[in-house]
C-alpha cells in the first residue's frame, strides 16, 4: 500500500531553511573579513547617522556575528553645537532564524539591545524676537513600539540639558539654567504590553523617576516624579546665587491610542534664594501649583525681595481654551527705592484680577503712611484704582502733600494711551 508524504515535507523544508542560512552565513562571513566590508558598513552608518541629525558622526569598531551586533565608540556633534552625544558601546542580540520563520517581522528576530554608557547634552535655545510664523505640527501620537524588539536596556548613562532665554529684567540678556543627570537606568520589555522603567540621579543628590505601560501606541497609564531637584546654576546678569528644590510628580493616561494624553501634576518649591541686582535677597520659602489638565491652581507664601514683602494665589480655568483668572497678590511692603533711585517710603498693596486672561477685570488698593521724593513728602496717600475693558479708572480718596490736601480722580485709556 501507499504511504502518504505529506508529514515528510516539513524536514525537508526545515533543511532547505537550513542551507539556505547556511549560505547566507558563509556568503557574509567571507565579504566581512575577506573584503573588509566592516569598514564599509562602518563608514556607511556613521556618514547616514550624520545626514540625518544635521552633524558629524563616527563609529570606532563594528561586529557581526552570527548571534549579536557589537558596535562600539559612536559619537555625534550637531553643527549648531546644540547636541551632542557618544556611546561605549552598544550590543544586539538577534536570531536569523526566528527572524525568517516569522516572516521578516523585526521583533521575532531582535531579542535584546544593550546600551552602555551612553552621554547625552542638549541646549535649548529659546525663539528670537521678531514677527513668529506659525507652521502647523500634527498631533504627536506615541509610536507602537512592540514591534521592535523585545528588551533594550539602557546603563550608567549620563545626561546634561540647558535652556537659553532671552529675558530682560532691567539687564537684557539671556537667563541659562542647567542640570546634569547621572546612572542613567532605561528598560524597556516588550510582551503583552509595553513597559518602560526610568530612574536617574540629578547633580544635587535628587531623583527622576518615570514609569509607563503602553499598549500598541496608546499610554494605558504613566507617572513621573522629581524629588529634591535642584539645577546646577540659573544665570542672569540681574540675579545672583539662585538656589531652589523642586518636586515635581505628573500622571498621565489615554483612552486609545488616537485620544488626547489626559494628565495631572502637583509641583512644589522649596528654599527659593537668589539675590537681585546684586544687592536684594530674594527669598521664597515656598510655592506650589496644582492642574488637572484643564485648570491651573497655584499659591506663592509670603515671600521678601529686600525688605519688601509679597504672597498670593492664582486660578487658571479653561487652559487649552478661553482662559480665565481668578488671583489675588498681597503687598505688604513694597520698598519704594528699589524702584527709583531717590524714592524713598513703604507702600502696602491689595490686587484682585478676573476675568478673562486677555483682558482682565481687576482692582487695586494701595496705601502708604509716606512717601518721599527730591525734598517733597507724600502723607498718609490712599488710593483705588480698578480695570476694565482696556480702561483704568483712579481715585485718591485722602493725602496731603505739604500742608494741602490732595484728592483726585482720573481715567486711563490703555488703547489710545489717553488720560
Amino acid at each position: 500500500p501507499c504511504q502518504p508524504i505529506g508529514p515528510m515535507k516539513r524536514p525537508k523544508r526545515f533543511l532547505i531553511l537550513i542551507l539556505i542560512l547556511l549560505v547566507i552565513n558563509t556568503v557574509f562571513f567571507i565579504a566581512w573579513y575577506g573584503f573588509d566590508l566592516q569598514n564599509v558598513v562602518k563608514n556607511i552608518a556613521a556618514n547616514e547617522l550624520a545626514k540625518a541629525m544635521k552633524g558629524s558622526a563616527s563609529i570606532q569598531e563594528l561586529k557581526f556575528s552570527e548571534r549579536q551586533i557589537f558596535v562600539k565608540g559612536i559619537s555625534f556633534k550637531a553643527r549648531d553645537g546644540s547636541m551632542d552625544f557618544r556611546v561605549e558601546h552598544i550590543r544586539v542580540r538577534y536570531n536569523l532564524l526566528k527572524f525568517l520563520i516569522s516572516g521578516f517581522r523585526i521583533r521575532n528576530g531582535l531579542d535584546q539591545v544593550e546600551i552602555e554608557s551612553p552621554y547625552f547634552r542638549y541646549t535649548y535655545r529659546g525663539p528670537k524676537s521678531g514677527p513668529k510664523l506659525y507652521k502647523y505640527h500634527p498631533p504627536f501620537q506615541i509610536p507602537d513600539l512592540s514591534r521592535y524588539f523585545n528588551e533594550i536596556r539602557v546603563q550608567n548613562g549620563r545626561a546634561r540639558g540647558e535652556i537659553v532665554l532671552g529675558l530682560k529684567i532691567l539687564t537684557a540678556d539671556s537667563l541659562r539654567i542647567a542640570e546634569e543627570l547621572h546612572d542613567i537606568s532605561i528598560v524597556a520589555i516588550n510582551k503583552r504590553n509595553t513597559t518602560l522603567r526610568v530612574r536617574a540621579n540629578s547633580s544635587g543628590n535628587g531623583a527622576v523617576k518615570a514609569d509607563l505601560l503602553l499598549q500598541k501606541g496608546r499610554l494605558i497609564e504613566g507617572s513621573a516624579e522629581l524629588s529634591s531637584f535642584s539645577p546646577i546654576y540659573a544665570y542672569h546678569p540681574d540675579i545672583n546665587d539662585f538656589n531652589t528644590e523642586l518636586n515635581l510628580a505628573v500622571n498621565a493616561r489615554q483612552a486609545h491610542a488616537k485620544a488626547p494624553v489626559t494628565f495631572d501634576a502637583q509641583a512644589f518649591l522649596w528654599n527659593t534664594q537668589a539675590r537681585f541686582l546684586d544687592k536684594y535677597p530674594v527669598s521664597i520659602p515656598f510655592a506650589s501649583g496644582f492642574t488637572d489638565g484643564k485648570k491651573l491652581s497655584a499659591e506663592i507664601a509670603q515671600s521678601t525681595i529686600g525688605t519688601s514683602k509679597v504672597e498670593g494665589s492664582a486660578v487658571l480655568n479653561e487652559l487649552f481654551g478661553s482662559t480665565s483668572i481668578d488671583g489675588s497678590l498681597r503687598f505688604d511692603g513694597i520698598d519704594l527705592s528699589m524702584l527709583e533711585l531717590g524714592l524713598e517710603g513703604m507702600v502696602e498693596a491689595d490686587l484682585v484680577a478676573s476675568g478673562d486672561l486677555k483682558d482682565p477685570v481687576a482692582e487695586l488698593q494701595l496705601g502708604s503712611g509716606s512717601v518721599r521724593y527730591s525734598g517733597m513728602e507724600l502723607r498718609d496717600l490712599l488710593l483705588k484704582a480698578d480695570y476694565a475693558e482696556h480702561k483704568a479708572n483712579f481715585e485718591i480718596s485722602n493725602g496731603s502733600l505739604g500742608n494741602q490736601d490732595l484728592r483726585g480722580s482720573g481715567s486711563f485709556d490703555t488703547r489710545l494711551l489717553a488720560l
